[in-house]
């Protein structure tokens, strides 16, 4: 049976305030009360970042989050390296992922380009899942021949009938508008997003252009989505080396991971690259990055500095740690010393207690 196609996105808002007598919102404001009894568990994690001893949560189920960067950024080969880690439960590019056995599914929708060129996407991340049957994780649809309206029905639709979805993606977002600049159009459009998510309990992973005068997300869209994401993802161009990519945290809920430089190979896969590091000058570097720290010499520090004393306020640690790690070679200013320390503590590799910090 045909899903009937709305000529606007908010008409399902205006029938609900049509029909508001209808509703029975005691009900409704007893469901979203939070109370200190109830038990209510971290969503499980869909993607996180792990490199060593560094790790931050990413996505999580029932979340909405945003790719957001400049045209030919290469978003999309990003978004499709964190579908394709999903998919195969294997760590890579730096990224874990361990989707809840009845939510391995990914739906993958793309408003932009031709069957041909989503096809090739699709064989990409087949490629990179090596030897993964994707046929039974991975549905990937082509929305470019359909209006606005069309797009919105289509995925309403395949949320509705298709089970076993743990992430969405909509590479494209904005072309489920006709004005991404409409403040009515935009809000219901991350109002359905936030409802999908939380309904279903799935990720939903929206693909956006930036604005090209400035590194603002497009339109009022850009906007709601921005301040209703759970993590906000920034794709650019290095700026000395075309050929690569930069992906980094813009905001997230959880511990910002360290950027993540890629770049794509002669056979069309991507692949990163640790060596690469960008200054603010735009010149290549050899800056010293504390989450490519191996973990031996992360503890053979913290012995150092603990072997002295056991405990220390918040000043005096990022002291010793900045003269410690200095005394083996590596130097860090206060900022990066005091990410460090959150770093450890969030690892617990450093236990804080009472406002003083021990060895983990």
């Amino acid at each position: 049976m045909k899903t009937t196609v709305n000529t606007e996105i908010e008409d399902s808002i205006r029938k609900a305030l049509l029909n508001k007598g209808e509703i029975d919102f005691s009900d409704l404001l007893d469901k979203a009360k939070i109370c200190l009894s109830d038990n209510l568990m971290l969503p499980p994690v869909c993607l996180s970042y792990r490199n060593g001893m560094a790790s931050s949560t990413i996505l999580t189920l029932g979340n909405i989050s945003v790719v957001q960067g400049k045209a030919k950024a290469r978003k999309s080969t990003w978004v499709q390296m964190m579908a394709a880690v999903m998919i195969s439960g294997k760590s890579l590019f730096h990224l874990d992922s361990n989707l809840p056995a009845d939510k391995t599914k990914i739906l993958y929708f793309d408003t932009e380009q031709s069957a041909y060129h989503c096809q090739r996407n699709l064989k990409r991340i087949n490629t990179i899942t090596e030897g993964v049957n994707i046929n039974q994780r991975l549905l990937f649809f082509s929305l470019r021949p359909y209006s606005s309206a069309e797009r919105f029905n289509i995925i309403e639709h395949a949320l509705t009938h298709i089970s076993g979805v743990g992430l969405v993606v909509i590479d494209g977002i904005r072309d489920l508008l006709n004005d991404f600049n409409d403040i009515e159009q935009s809000n219901t459009l991350v109002n359905h997003l936030m409802k999908w998510s939380t309904e279903n309990n799935i990720h939903i992973l929206c693909v956006l252009h930036q604005n090209k005068g400035n590194t603002e997300a497009r339109g009022h869209l850009g906007s709601e989505l921005n301040n209703k994401a759970e993590t906000i993802i920034s794709v650019t161009k290095a700026k000395d080396v075309e050929s690569v990519s930069i992906a980094e945290s813009v905001m997230m809920r959880d511990m910002d991971f360290p950027p993540i430089a890629f770049m794509v190979d002669a056979n069309g896969n991507p692949q990163v690259d640790d060596n690469h590091v960008e200054n603010n000058d735009g010149k290549k570097g050899n800056a010293k990055n504390i989450y490519t720290i191996s973990a031996d010499s992360h503890k053979e520090a913290l012995r150092d500095v603990f072997k002295t004393q056991q405990a220390y306020g918040y000043g005096e640690l990022v002291s010793a740690l900045k003269a410690t790690y200095g005394r083996f070679g590596i130097e860090l200013g206060t900022n990066k010393t005091k990410e460090m320390l959150s770093l450890h503590v969030n690892d617990r590799y450093i236990k804080l207690e009472n406002r003083k910090y021990y060895l983990g």
